[in-house]
């Protein structure tokens, strides 16, 4: 038997456009390598998409519940 706990979290993050680069950087789909010589290009791109949106470079991300699986011996 498995029970799930729901642990709320109610924080939100101030993100700057740096710090939202750096995030799409560090996944796997849109890792540096992957994109050779045009990375600078790349993130040109980014930071000019971020601008648009906010002109003053800040971002929120609200974080997602925790969600536990506790699984208790038999």
């Amino acid at each position: 038997p498995e029970e799930l706990v729901v642990v709320p979290d109610d924080r939100v993050l101030e993100r700057s456009v740096e710090d939202v680069v750096a995030w799409v950087l560090s996944t796997s789909s849109t890792a540096p390598h992957l994109f050779a010589d045009s990375v600078d290009d790349f993130i040109r791109d980014i930071r000019s998409l971020l601008l648009n949106v906010s002109p003053e470079g800040h971002f929120s991300a609200a974080l997602s519940d925790n969600r536990l699986r506790i699984r208790r011996p038999c």
